[in-house]
């Protein structure tokens, strides 16, 4: 029996060397915390999405036409167009076309330049309808496939929301 407590107390004297004394596992548990938590990173918070750039306002075709001058009688241009060339050249897809008094009914793919169909009469009418079946540039201003033109008072192309 001696000998069995002897052994039993040289067994717990080795373990208690081999384990590591309270301020290393002090330690280690702190170098464990530490290192968890330079591990782990909360999520971020949630960038809010940036609003979308709104697109400008156009008036309405009725409002353009309350501007006109007293008096004017409207033209009754109503036509697509699908490109205007850098030469002048207005390529239809289909419409009315009313210079002066005159109406030219036009089919897809007609070309006019404004001295050849109008014969000096006047192509921007007060009135006037252009619907933009592509991109196109008139007068150095670049119009995206969809745009609705009329003229303001002062006959000068003018972007509106629809044909009302």
């Amino acid at each position: 029996m001696k000998k069995s407590i002897g052994i039993l107390f040289a067994l717990a004297l080795l373990f208690t060397a081999c384990a590591p004394s309270p301020e290393t596992l002090a330690k280690q548990t702190a170098v464990a915390a530490t290192s968890t938590a330079a591990v782990w990173t909360p999520t971020p918070a949630s960038t809010p999405t940036p609003a979308p750039t709104p697109t400008p306002a156009y008036p309405a075709y009725s409002e353009i036409v309350k501007t006109y001058p007293a008096g004017v009688e409207l033209g009754c241009t109503n036509a697509e167009v699908s490109e205007v060339t850098s030469d002048g050249k207005w390529v239809f897809t289909g419409g009315l076309i009313c210079p002066g008094k005159s109406q030219l009914t036009v089919e897809a793919g007609a070309k006019f330049t404004t001295g050849e169909l109008f014969f000096g009469k006047p192509w921007k009418t007060y009135g006037i309808k252009i619907t933009l079946k592509n991109p196109v540039t008139l007068e150095g201003v670049n119009y995206p496939a969809g745009t609705k033109l009329t003229v303001d008072k002062d006959l000068n192309w003018i972007q509106v929301s629809g044909w009302d």
